[in-house]
C-alpha cells in the first residue's frame, strides 16, 4: 500500500469518527431537550393543582356549620360586678318565654305600683306588692320557671313562704302556702311547672278568700310580676 492510498483511508477513517461523533451529540442534545419538556410539564401540572387564594377562600366559606359554630365552654366571666347586676345588662334580662302562671288566672287583687291600697282583713290602706291569684284551698301552686328554692319561712303577715332563684336576677315568692303541704326543700332545685305546695291561707288577707300572693323582685327591686312574665 502506497502512501496516497494510506492518506485516503486515514481520511475515512476520521470522517467516520466526526459523522458518529456528531450523531451522538445530536442524540444527547435531543435526549436533554425532550428531559426538560417533560419535567416542565410536571411542574405546570403540580401549579395548576396548587389552590390559588380565591380558591381557598371559597373552601372556607363552604365549611359545614358545625365546624365552624362549637360550643365554648369553660370560658371565665370576666364581666364586673355592676356589669352582671345591671338590668342593662343583655345578659342579665329576663326570658319572657320561659315562665307560666303560678296558680290558675284568675286575679283578685292587682299590683299596685307602690300606691296604697284598702286591705279589708287590716282594715287599712297599704301597699300591695305582688298579684293575688285565686282558687280553691288545697289547689296546686307550680313555679313560673325553672330555679332553686332559696328559702322556705314562715311569716306573720304572708303565711308559709317559699322564695325561689329564677335566675337573671329574677326572684320569686310564693305565699300562703299550706307548710304540710309542700313538696320542695331549700336548695333543691325545680322545673317549669313542678308543684312546689298546695294553697294555704294568708293572715293579712283571709277576708279576700283562698288565693295565692305572688310576688317577683328583678335585681332587687320589686315590679310588676305579669309585665315581667311577659303576661
Amino acid at each position: 500500500m502506497n502512501n496516497e492510498e494510506r492518506n485516503s483511508k486515514t481520511n475515512r477513517k476520521f470522517k467516520i469518527a466526526y459523522a458518529f461523533t456528531i450523531v451522538i451529540a445530536l442524540g444527547a442534545l435531543m435526549f436533554s431537550k425532550i428531559s426538560t419538556e417533560k419535567n416542565l410539564g410536571k411542574i405546570n401540572s403540580l401549579e395548576e393543582n396548587i389552590p390559588s387564594k380565591s380558591s381557598l377562600t371559597e373552601v372556607t366559606t363552604i365549611l359545614p356549620e358545625e365546624t365552624v359554630r362549637q360550643n365554648i365552654t369553660n370560658v371565665p366571666d370576666t364581666r364586673t360586678e355592676t356589669e352582671k347586676n345591671t338590668t342593662d345588662d343583655k345578659y342579665n334580662k329576663p326570658y319572657k318565654d320561659y315562665y307560666c302562671l303560678p296558680f290558675g288566672n284568675q286575679i283578685i287583687k292587682d299590683y299596685s305600683n307602690m300606691n296604697p291600697v284598702y286591705s279589708k282583713t287590716m282594715g287599712d290602706w297599704r301597699t300591695h306588692n305582688g298579684i293575688d291569684f285565686t282558687g280553691e284551698e288545697g289547689g296546686a301552686v307550680v313555679a313560673i320557671s325553672y330555679g332553686e328554692v332559696i328559702a322556705i319561712y314562715d311569716d306573720a303577715i304572708f303565711g308559709t313562704c317559699v322564695l325561689i332563684d329564677h335566675g337573671n336576677g329574677v326572684t320569686a315568692k310564693y305565699c300562703g302556702l299550706n307548710k304540710d303541704t309542700l313538696t320542695v326543700e331549700e336548695n333543691s332545685e325545680v322545673n317549669i311547672e313542678t308543684i312546689i305546695g298546695y294553697l294555704g291561707e294568708i293572715p293579712s288577707e283571709k277576708m279576700e278568700g283562698a288565693h295565692l300572693h305572688f310576688e317577683i323582685t328583678h335585681n332587687g327591686e320589686i315590679v310588676e310580676p305579669l309585665e315581667l312574665m311577659g303576661k
